[in-house]
């Protein structure tokens, strides 16, 4: 009855446009026989509809490629160079700061030491930076489910584990070497460089933990050099408190003998 007058009427359209069924699935098939306009009608559309479905398909993966952060190229390493030194200068001078308010306060005499300040800009332009931009990268890859705990823990236990300890090791290195004072390195990592990695794990530890959690990778350097504010200056503080206990006790000495 009605259901076999619309079955007809179907047929019928098939007919027109030339529509066959495909031998398995029973979807429609390319154009087959019908009148010459009504398979050239139909047969556009075809590859009109086949041309869509090819650029969705190759589509996806530049998309996906696109939205996944390069480790490579000069312009994403710049950027984490210039970040980093920016906020490892800023650091540096907030701490003389603060050191010349205390000086004042205890009628010592200082003076701001740019020199330290831009061995410090240099110190994360030129090492801390990029470093950073690689190996988040590369923490990044090795462990790319942010929210699988394995992944997340894997990527703080190693931020502290291996690049705390670098840290700490380049920045005493990078100032006494540039103060021609590489003969107290020794002295130096005796004195220092364990306490000065435990409290690296106090600060970052926590600092690490929000940065691999909450934060995409193309922001991790940012967030971490911000946050090296406090550290950096730690940093910059204890590799030159050496040196200013030093100056203080020949100034002491010097007094004393006048």
């Amino acid at each position: 009855s009605g259901r076999g007058r619309g079955s007809a009427a179907w047929k019928g359209v098939r007919r027109v446009f030339g529509l066959r069924r495909r031998e398995r699935g029973g979807k429609m098939g390319p154009p087959g026989n019908g009148t010459p306009r009504a398979r050239a009608l139909v047969r556009k559309l075809w590859n009109l509809r086949l041309q869509s479905v090819r650029r969705r398909s190759t589509a996806t993966p530049s998309s996906n490629q696109n939205a996944q952060p390069r480790s490579g190229g000069v312009g994403p390493v710049l950027s984490s160079a210039i970040t980093c030194g920016g906020f490892s200068l800023l650091s540096d001078t907030m701490v003389q700061g603060m050191e010349l308010h205390s000086a004042k306060r205890l009628e010592h005499e200082k003076a701001y030491d740019p020199v330290r300040a831009t061995r410090m800009f240099g110190f994360g332009f030129l090492f801390y930076g990029p470093l950073q931009h690689f190996w988040y990268a590369l923490l990044d890859r090795r462990f790319h489910r942010r929210s699988y705990f394995p992944h997340f823990a894997s990527k703080v236990a190693l931020n502290q584990v291996v690049l705390g300890p670098i840290v700490v090791m380049s920045v005493f290195t990078w100032n006494l070497v540039l103060q021609r004072k590489a003969h107290q390195l020794g002295e130096k990592v005796k004195k220092d460089y364990l306490a000065s990695v435990v409290n690296g794990w106090k600060f970052w530890i926590p600092a690490a933990s929000a940065n691999f959690w909450l934060i995409p990778l193309q922001k991790q350097v940012f967030f971490m050099s911000a946050c090296s504010i406090v550290w950096t200056g730690y940093l910059s503080y204890a590799s030159n408190l050496a040196t200013d206990n030093k100056k203080a006790e020949r100034s002491n000495r010097a007094g004393s003998k006048a």
